[in-house]
């Protein structure tokens, strides 16, 4: 249904508004409905495909593959549990690359832990007075 479906402007297309740069909140949601209402028609597919999860535990005529309902919404949610895992890992690495192209434009070069630790010990000592500053635990 349409509560599915992200923000569109008003000619349909999906905003593309400097606000709409981010995912907002009713965004999310929508995702998240759409994901579950996916999960779920899923589900009910391998409930007209397998017997139900108290069916004979005999093995099927090949002597393989999932033999319940219940078994296939196990591997139907563990599938979909490691392709969520990968999508945010594949997003925390192209922020990390981002800010790491970010600082380096920055700075102008690649700089170790010293380095920045030196500049850091810097800007600390812009900050604060010398009475303030921050100390180590």
């Amino acid at each position: 249904d349409d509560d599915d479906a992200p923000a569109d402007d008003s000619n349909g297309n999906a905003a593309s508004s400097p606000e709409a740069q981010h995912l907002s909140l009713p965004d999310f949601d929508a995702l998240l409905r759409h994901h579950r209402a996916t999960l779920r028609a899923k589900f009910q597919q391998l409930s007209l495909v397998l017997p139900p999860g108290n069916a004979d535990r005999g093995q099927n005529s090949e002597g393989v593959g999932l033999r319940t309902t219940a078994e296939g919404i196990v591997r139907v949610a563990c599938v979909a549990s490691v392709d969520l895992w990968a999508a945010q890992w594949s997003v925390v690495q192209s922020v990390e690359a981002m800010l790491y192209r970010q600082i380096v434009d920055a700075i102008g070069k690649t700089i170790g832990a010293k380095e920045f630790a030196e500049y850091m010990e810097y800007h600390k000592s812009k900050l604060f007075k010398q009475e303030f500053c921050p100390k180590p635990l």
